[in-house]
């Protein structure tokens, strides 16, 4: 990593909502300088809204990260086209800037952190919380998981031999839109290659 500031790469990383801010802020202490980084959810989570987003912050940003469900694109044909150009956008950027998908949800990735993997339904309860709404506002998601017997590495070794939708190269694999999986078991790989 170079010392010139213009050399430094500023990443900006939109997810899909306060849980996943939590989580990734959590991940990134002590691992990437929250200077190198922006890291925003918006109410406003759609794959469109995205990709504008992205389109009106190039000059800011060198990197886009995306991280998303993919359970609109499943229900919704409209929506499963404005993913598509979403990862257009993405690919054509041609700088590590990427998409992670996971379906149907956020917390499938994280339940995922168990062995054996927690239901739904008992997530919640496992990390301490009386429903998925209080679940959604602790500030320290990634550390709780931790501290219940919960590791990435879990959630990387059981996602990384699934079907997925979307690829390293950014390839849409549209067969496997309904099925479970997340990409993400490559996210920390990834942002580790950035630097």
């Amino acid at each position: 990593m170079s010392s010139n500031p213009k050399n430094i790469r500023k990443i900006f990383i939109l997810c899909e909502g306060k849980t996943e801010e939590i989580y990734l802020k959590g991940l990134f202490d002590g691992f990437l300088p929250s200077s190198r980084y922006a890291l925003n959810s918006t109410k406003k989570n759609s794959y469109k809204n995205f990709q504008y987003l992205i389109q009106r912050s190039e000059k800011l940003y060198d990197i886009f990260i995306v991280i998303m469900d993919l359970d609109r694109a499943k229900a919704d044909e409209t929506e499963y086209k404005h993913l598509e150009k979403l990862i257009s956008v993405i690919k054509k950027r041609k700088n590590k800037s990427h998409i992670f998908l996971t379906h149907s949800n956020f917390e499938d990735w994280l339940r995922h952190h168990f062995k054996p993997p927690i239901k739904k339904e008992k997530l919640a309860e496992k990390l301490g919380c009386k429903d998925t709404g209080e679940l959604k506002s602790k500030e320290d998601i990634f550390q709780i998981i931790q501290n219940t017997g919960g590791s990435i590495e879990n959630a990387e070794k059981y996602f990384k031999d699934l079907a997925l939708f979307c690829d390293k190269d950014l390839n849409i694999h549209k067969n496997n839109k309904n099925s479970l999986q997340s990409n993400l078991f490559y996210f920390r790989k990834h942002i580790e290659a950035i630097f």
